[in-house]
């Protein structure tokens, strides 16, 4: 019995070998998808909005599957949230991730001599086999609500809110087609 045992234990490694490679995500035959790295980029449109943005309080939703890195109170990690090229040095940038509603909320704020207008802010996101980076944009700019924004009077440069006459650009990107951008966390 031991011999034939002996003779017949290289048919299950042989069997596993074969089988396993098909299961292992490592070829481009029916194997499973990495999820991506991508980013939603948020901007204000600055032809809508005629005066300098000082503050900014505002959330989306990103799909089903799609996650932020937070911690477990919901503050993102360092790296998730990336400055803008148009955001001020001198800046207070939060964001918050909650699972559950699959919600990111942004808190924007600069000195009064730094009101700013562009691209302010990238929130980097992991994305699952199946979202497309359009569906991922598409959500994220559909479900932006912008709960508050503040700017300054370009006469008494007094607070001004500015909430409703804001409008917000909101896309997304695959991570390797960005460069440049500063973490903030």
């Amino acid at each position: 019995m031991n011999i034939r045992w002996k003779h017949g234990a290289w048919a299950v490694p042989l069997a596993l070998g074969l089988l396993l490679p098909g299961c292992s995500g490592g070829n481009d035959h029916g194997g499973v998808q990495a999820s991506r790295r991508c980013r939603v980029l948020l901007a204000l449109d600055p032809y809508a909005t005629q005066v300098p943005v000082q503050g900014l309080d505002l959330t989306f939703r990103v799909p089903e599957g799609v996650t932020v890195a937070a911690w477990q109170d919901g503050a993102l990690v360092q790296g998730a949230l990336v400055a803008g090229p148009d955001l001020p040095a001198n800046r207070l940038l939060v964001g918050r991730w909650t699972p559950g509603t699959r919600e990111v909320r942004l808190t924007v704020g600069t000195a009064p001599s730094a009101a700013w207008q562009g691209t302010f802010a990238q929130v980097e996101v992991t994305v699952p086999p199946g979202v497309s980076t359009q569906a991922l944009g598409t959500e994220a700019a559909r479900s932006c609500t912008l709960v508050a924004a503040t700017g300054l009077a370009p006469d008494t440069r007094s607070p001004l809110a500015l909430t409703p006459a804001v409008r917000m650009k909101v896309t997304a990107k695959d991570t390797d087609s960005l460069s440049g951008g500063v973490p903030v966390i």
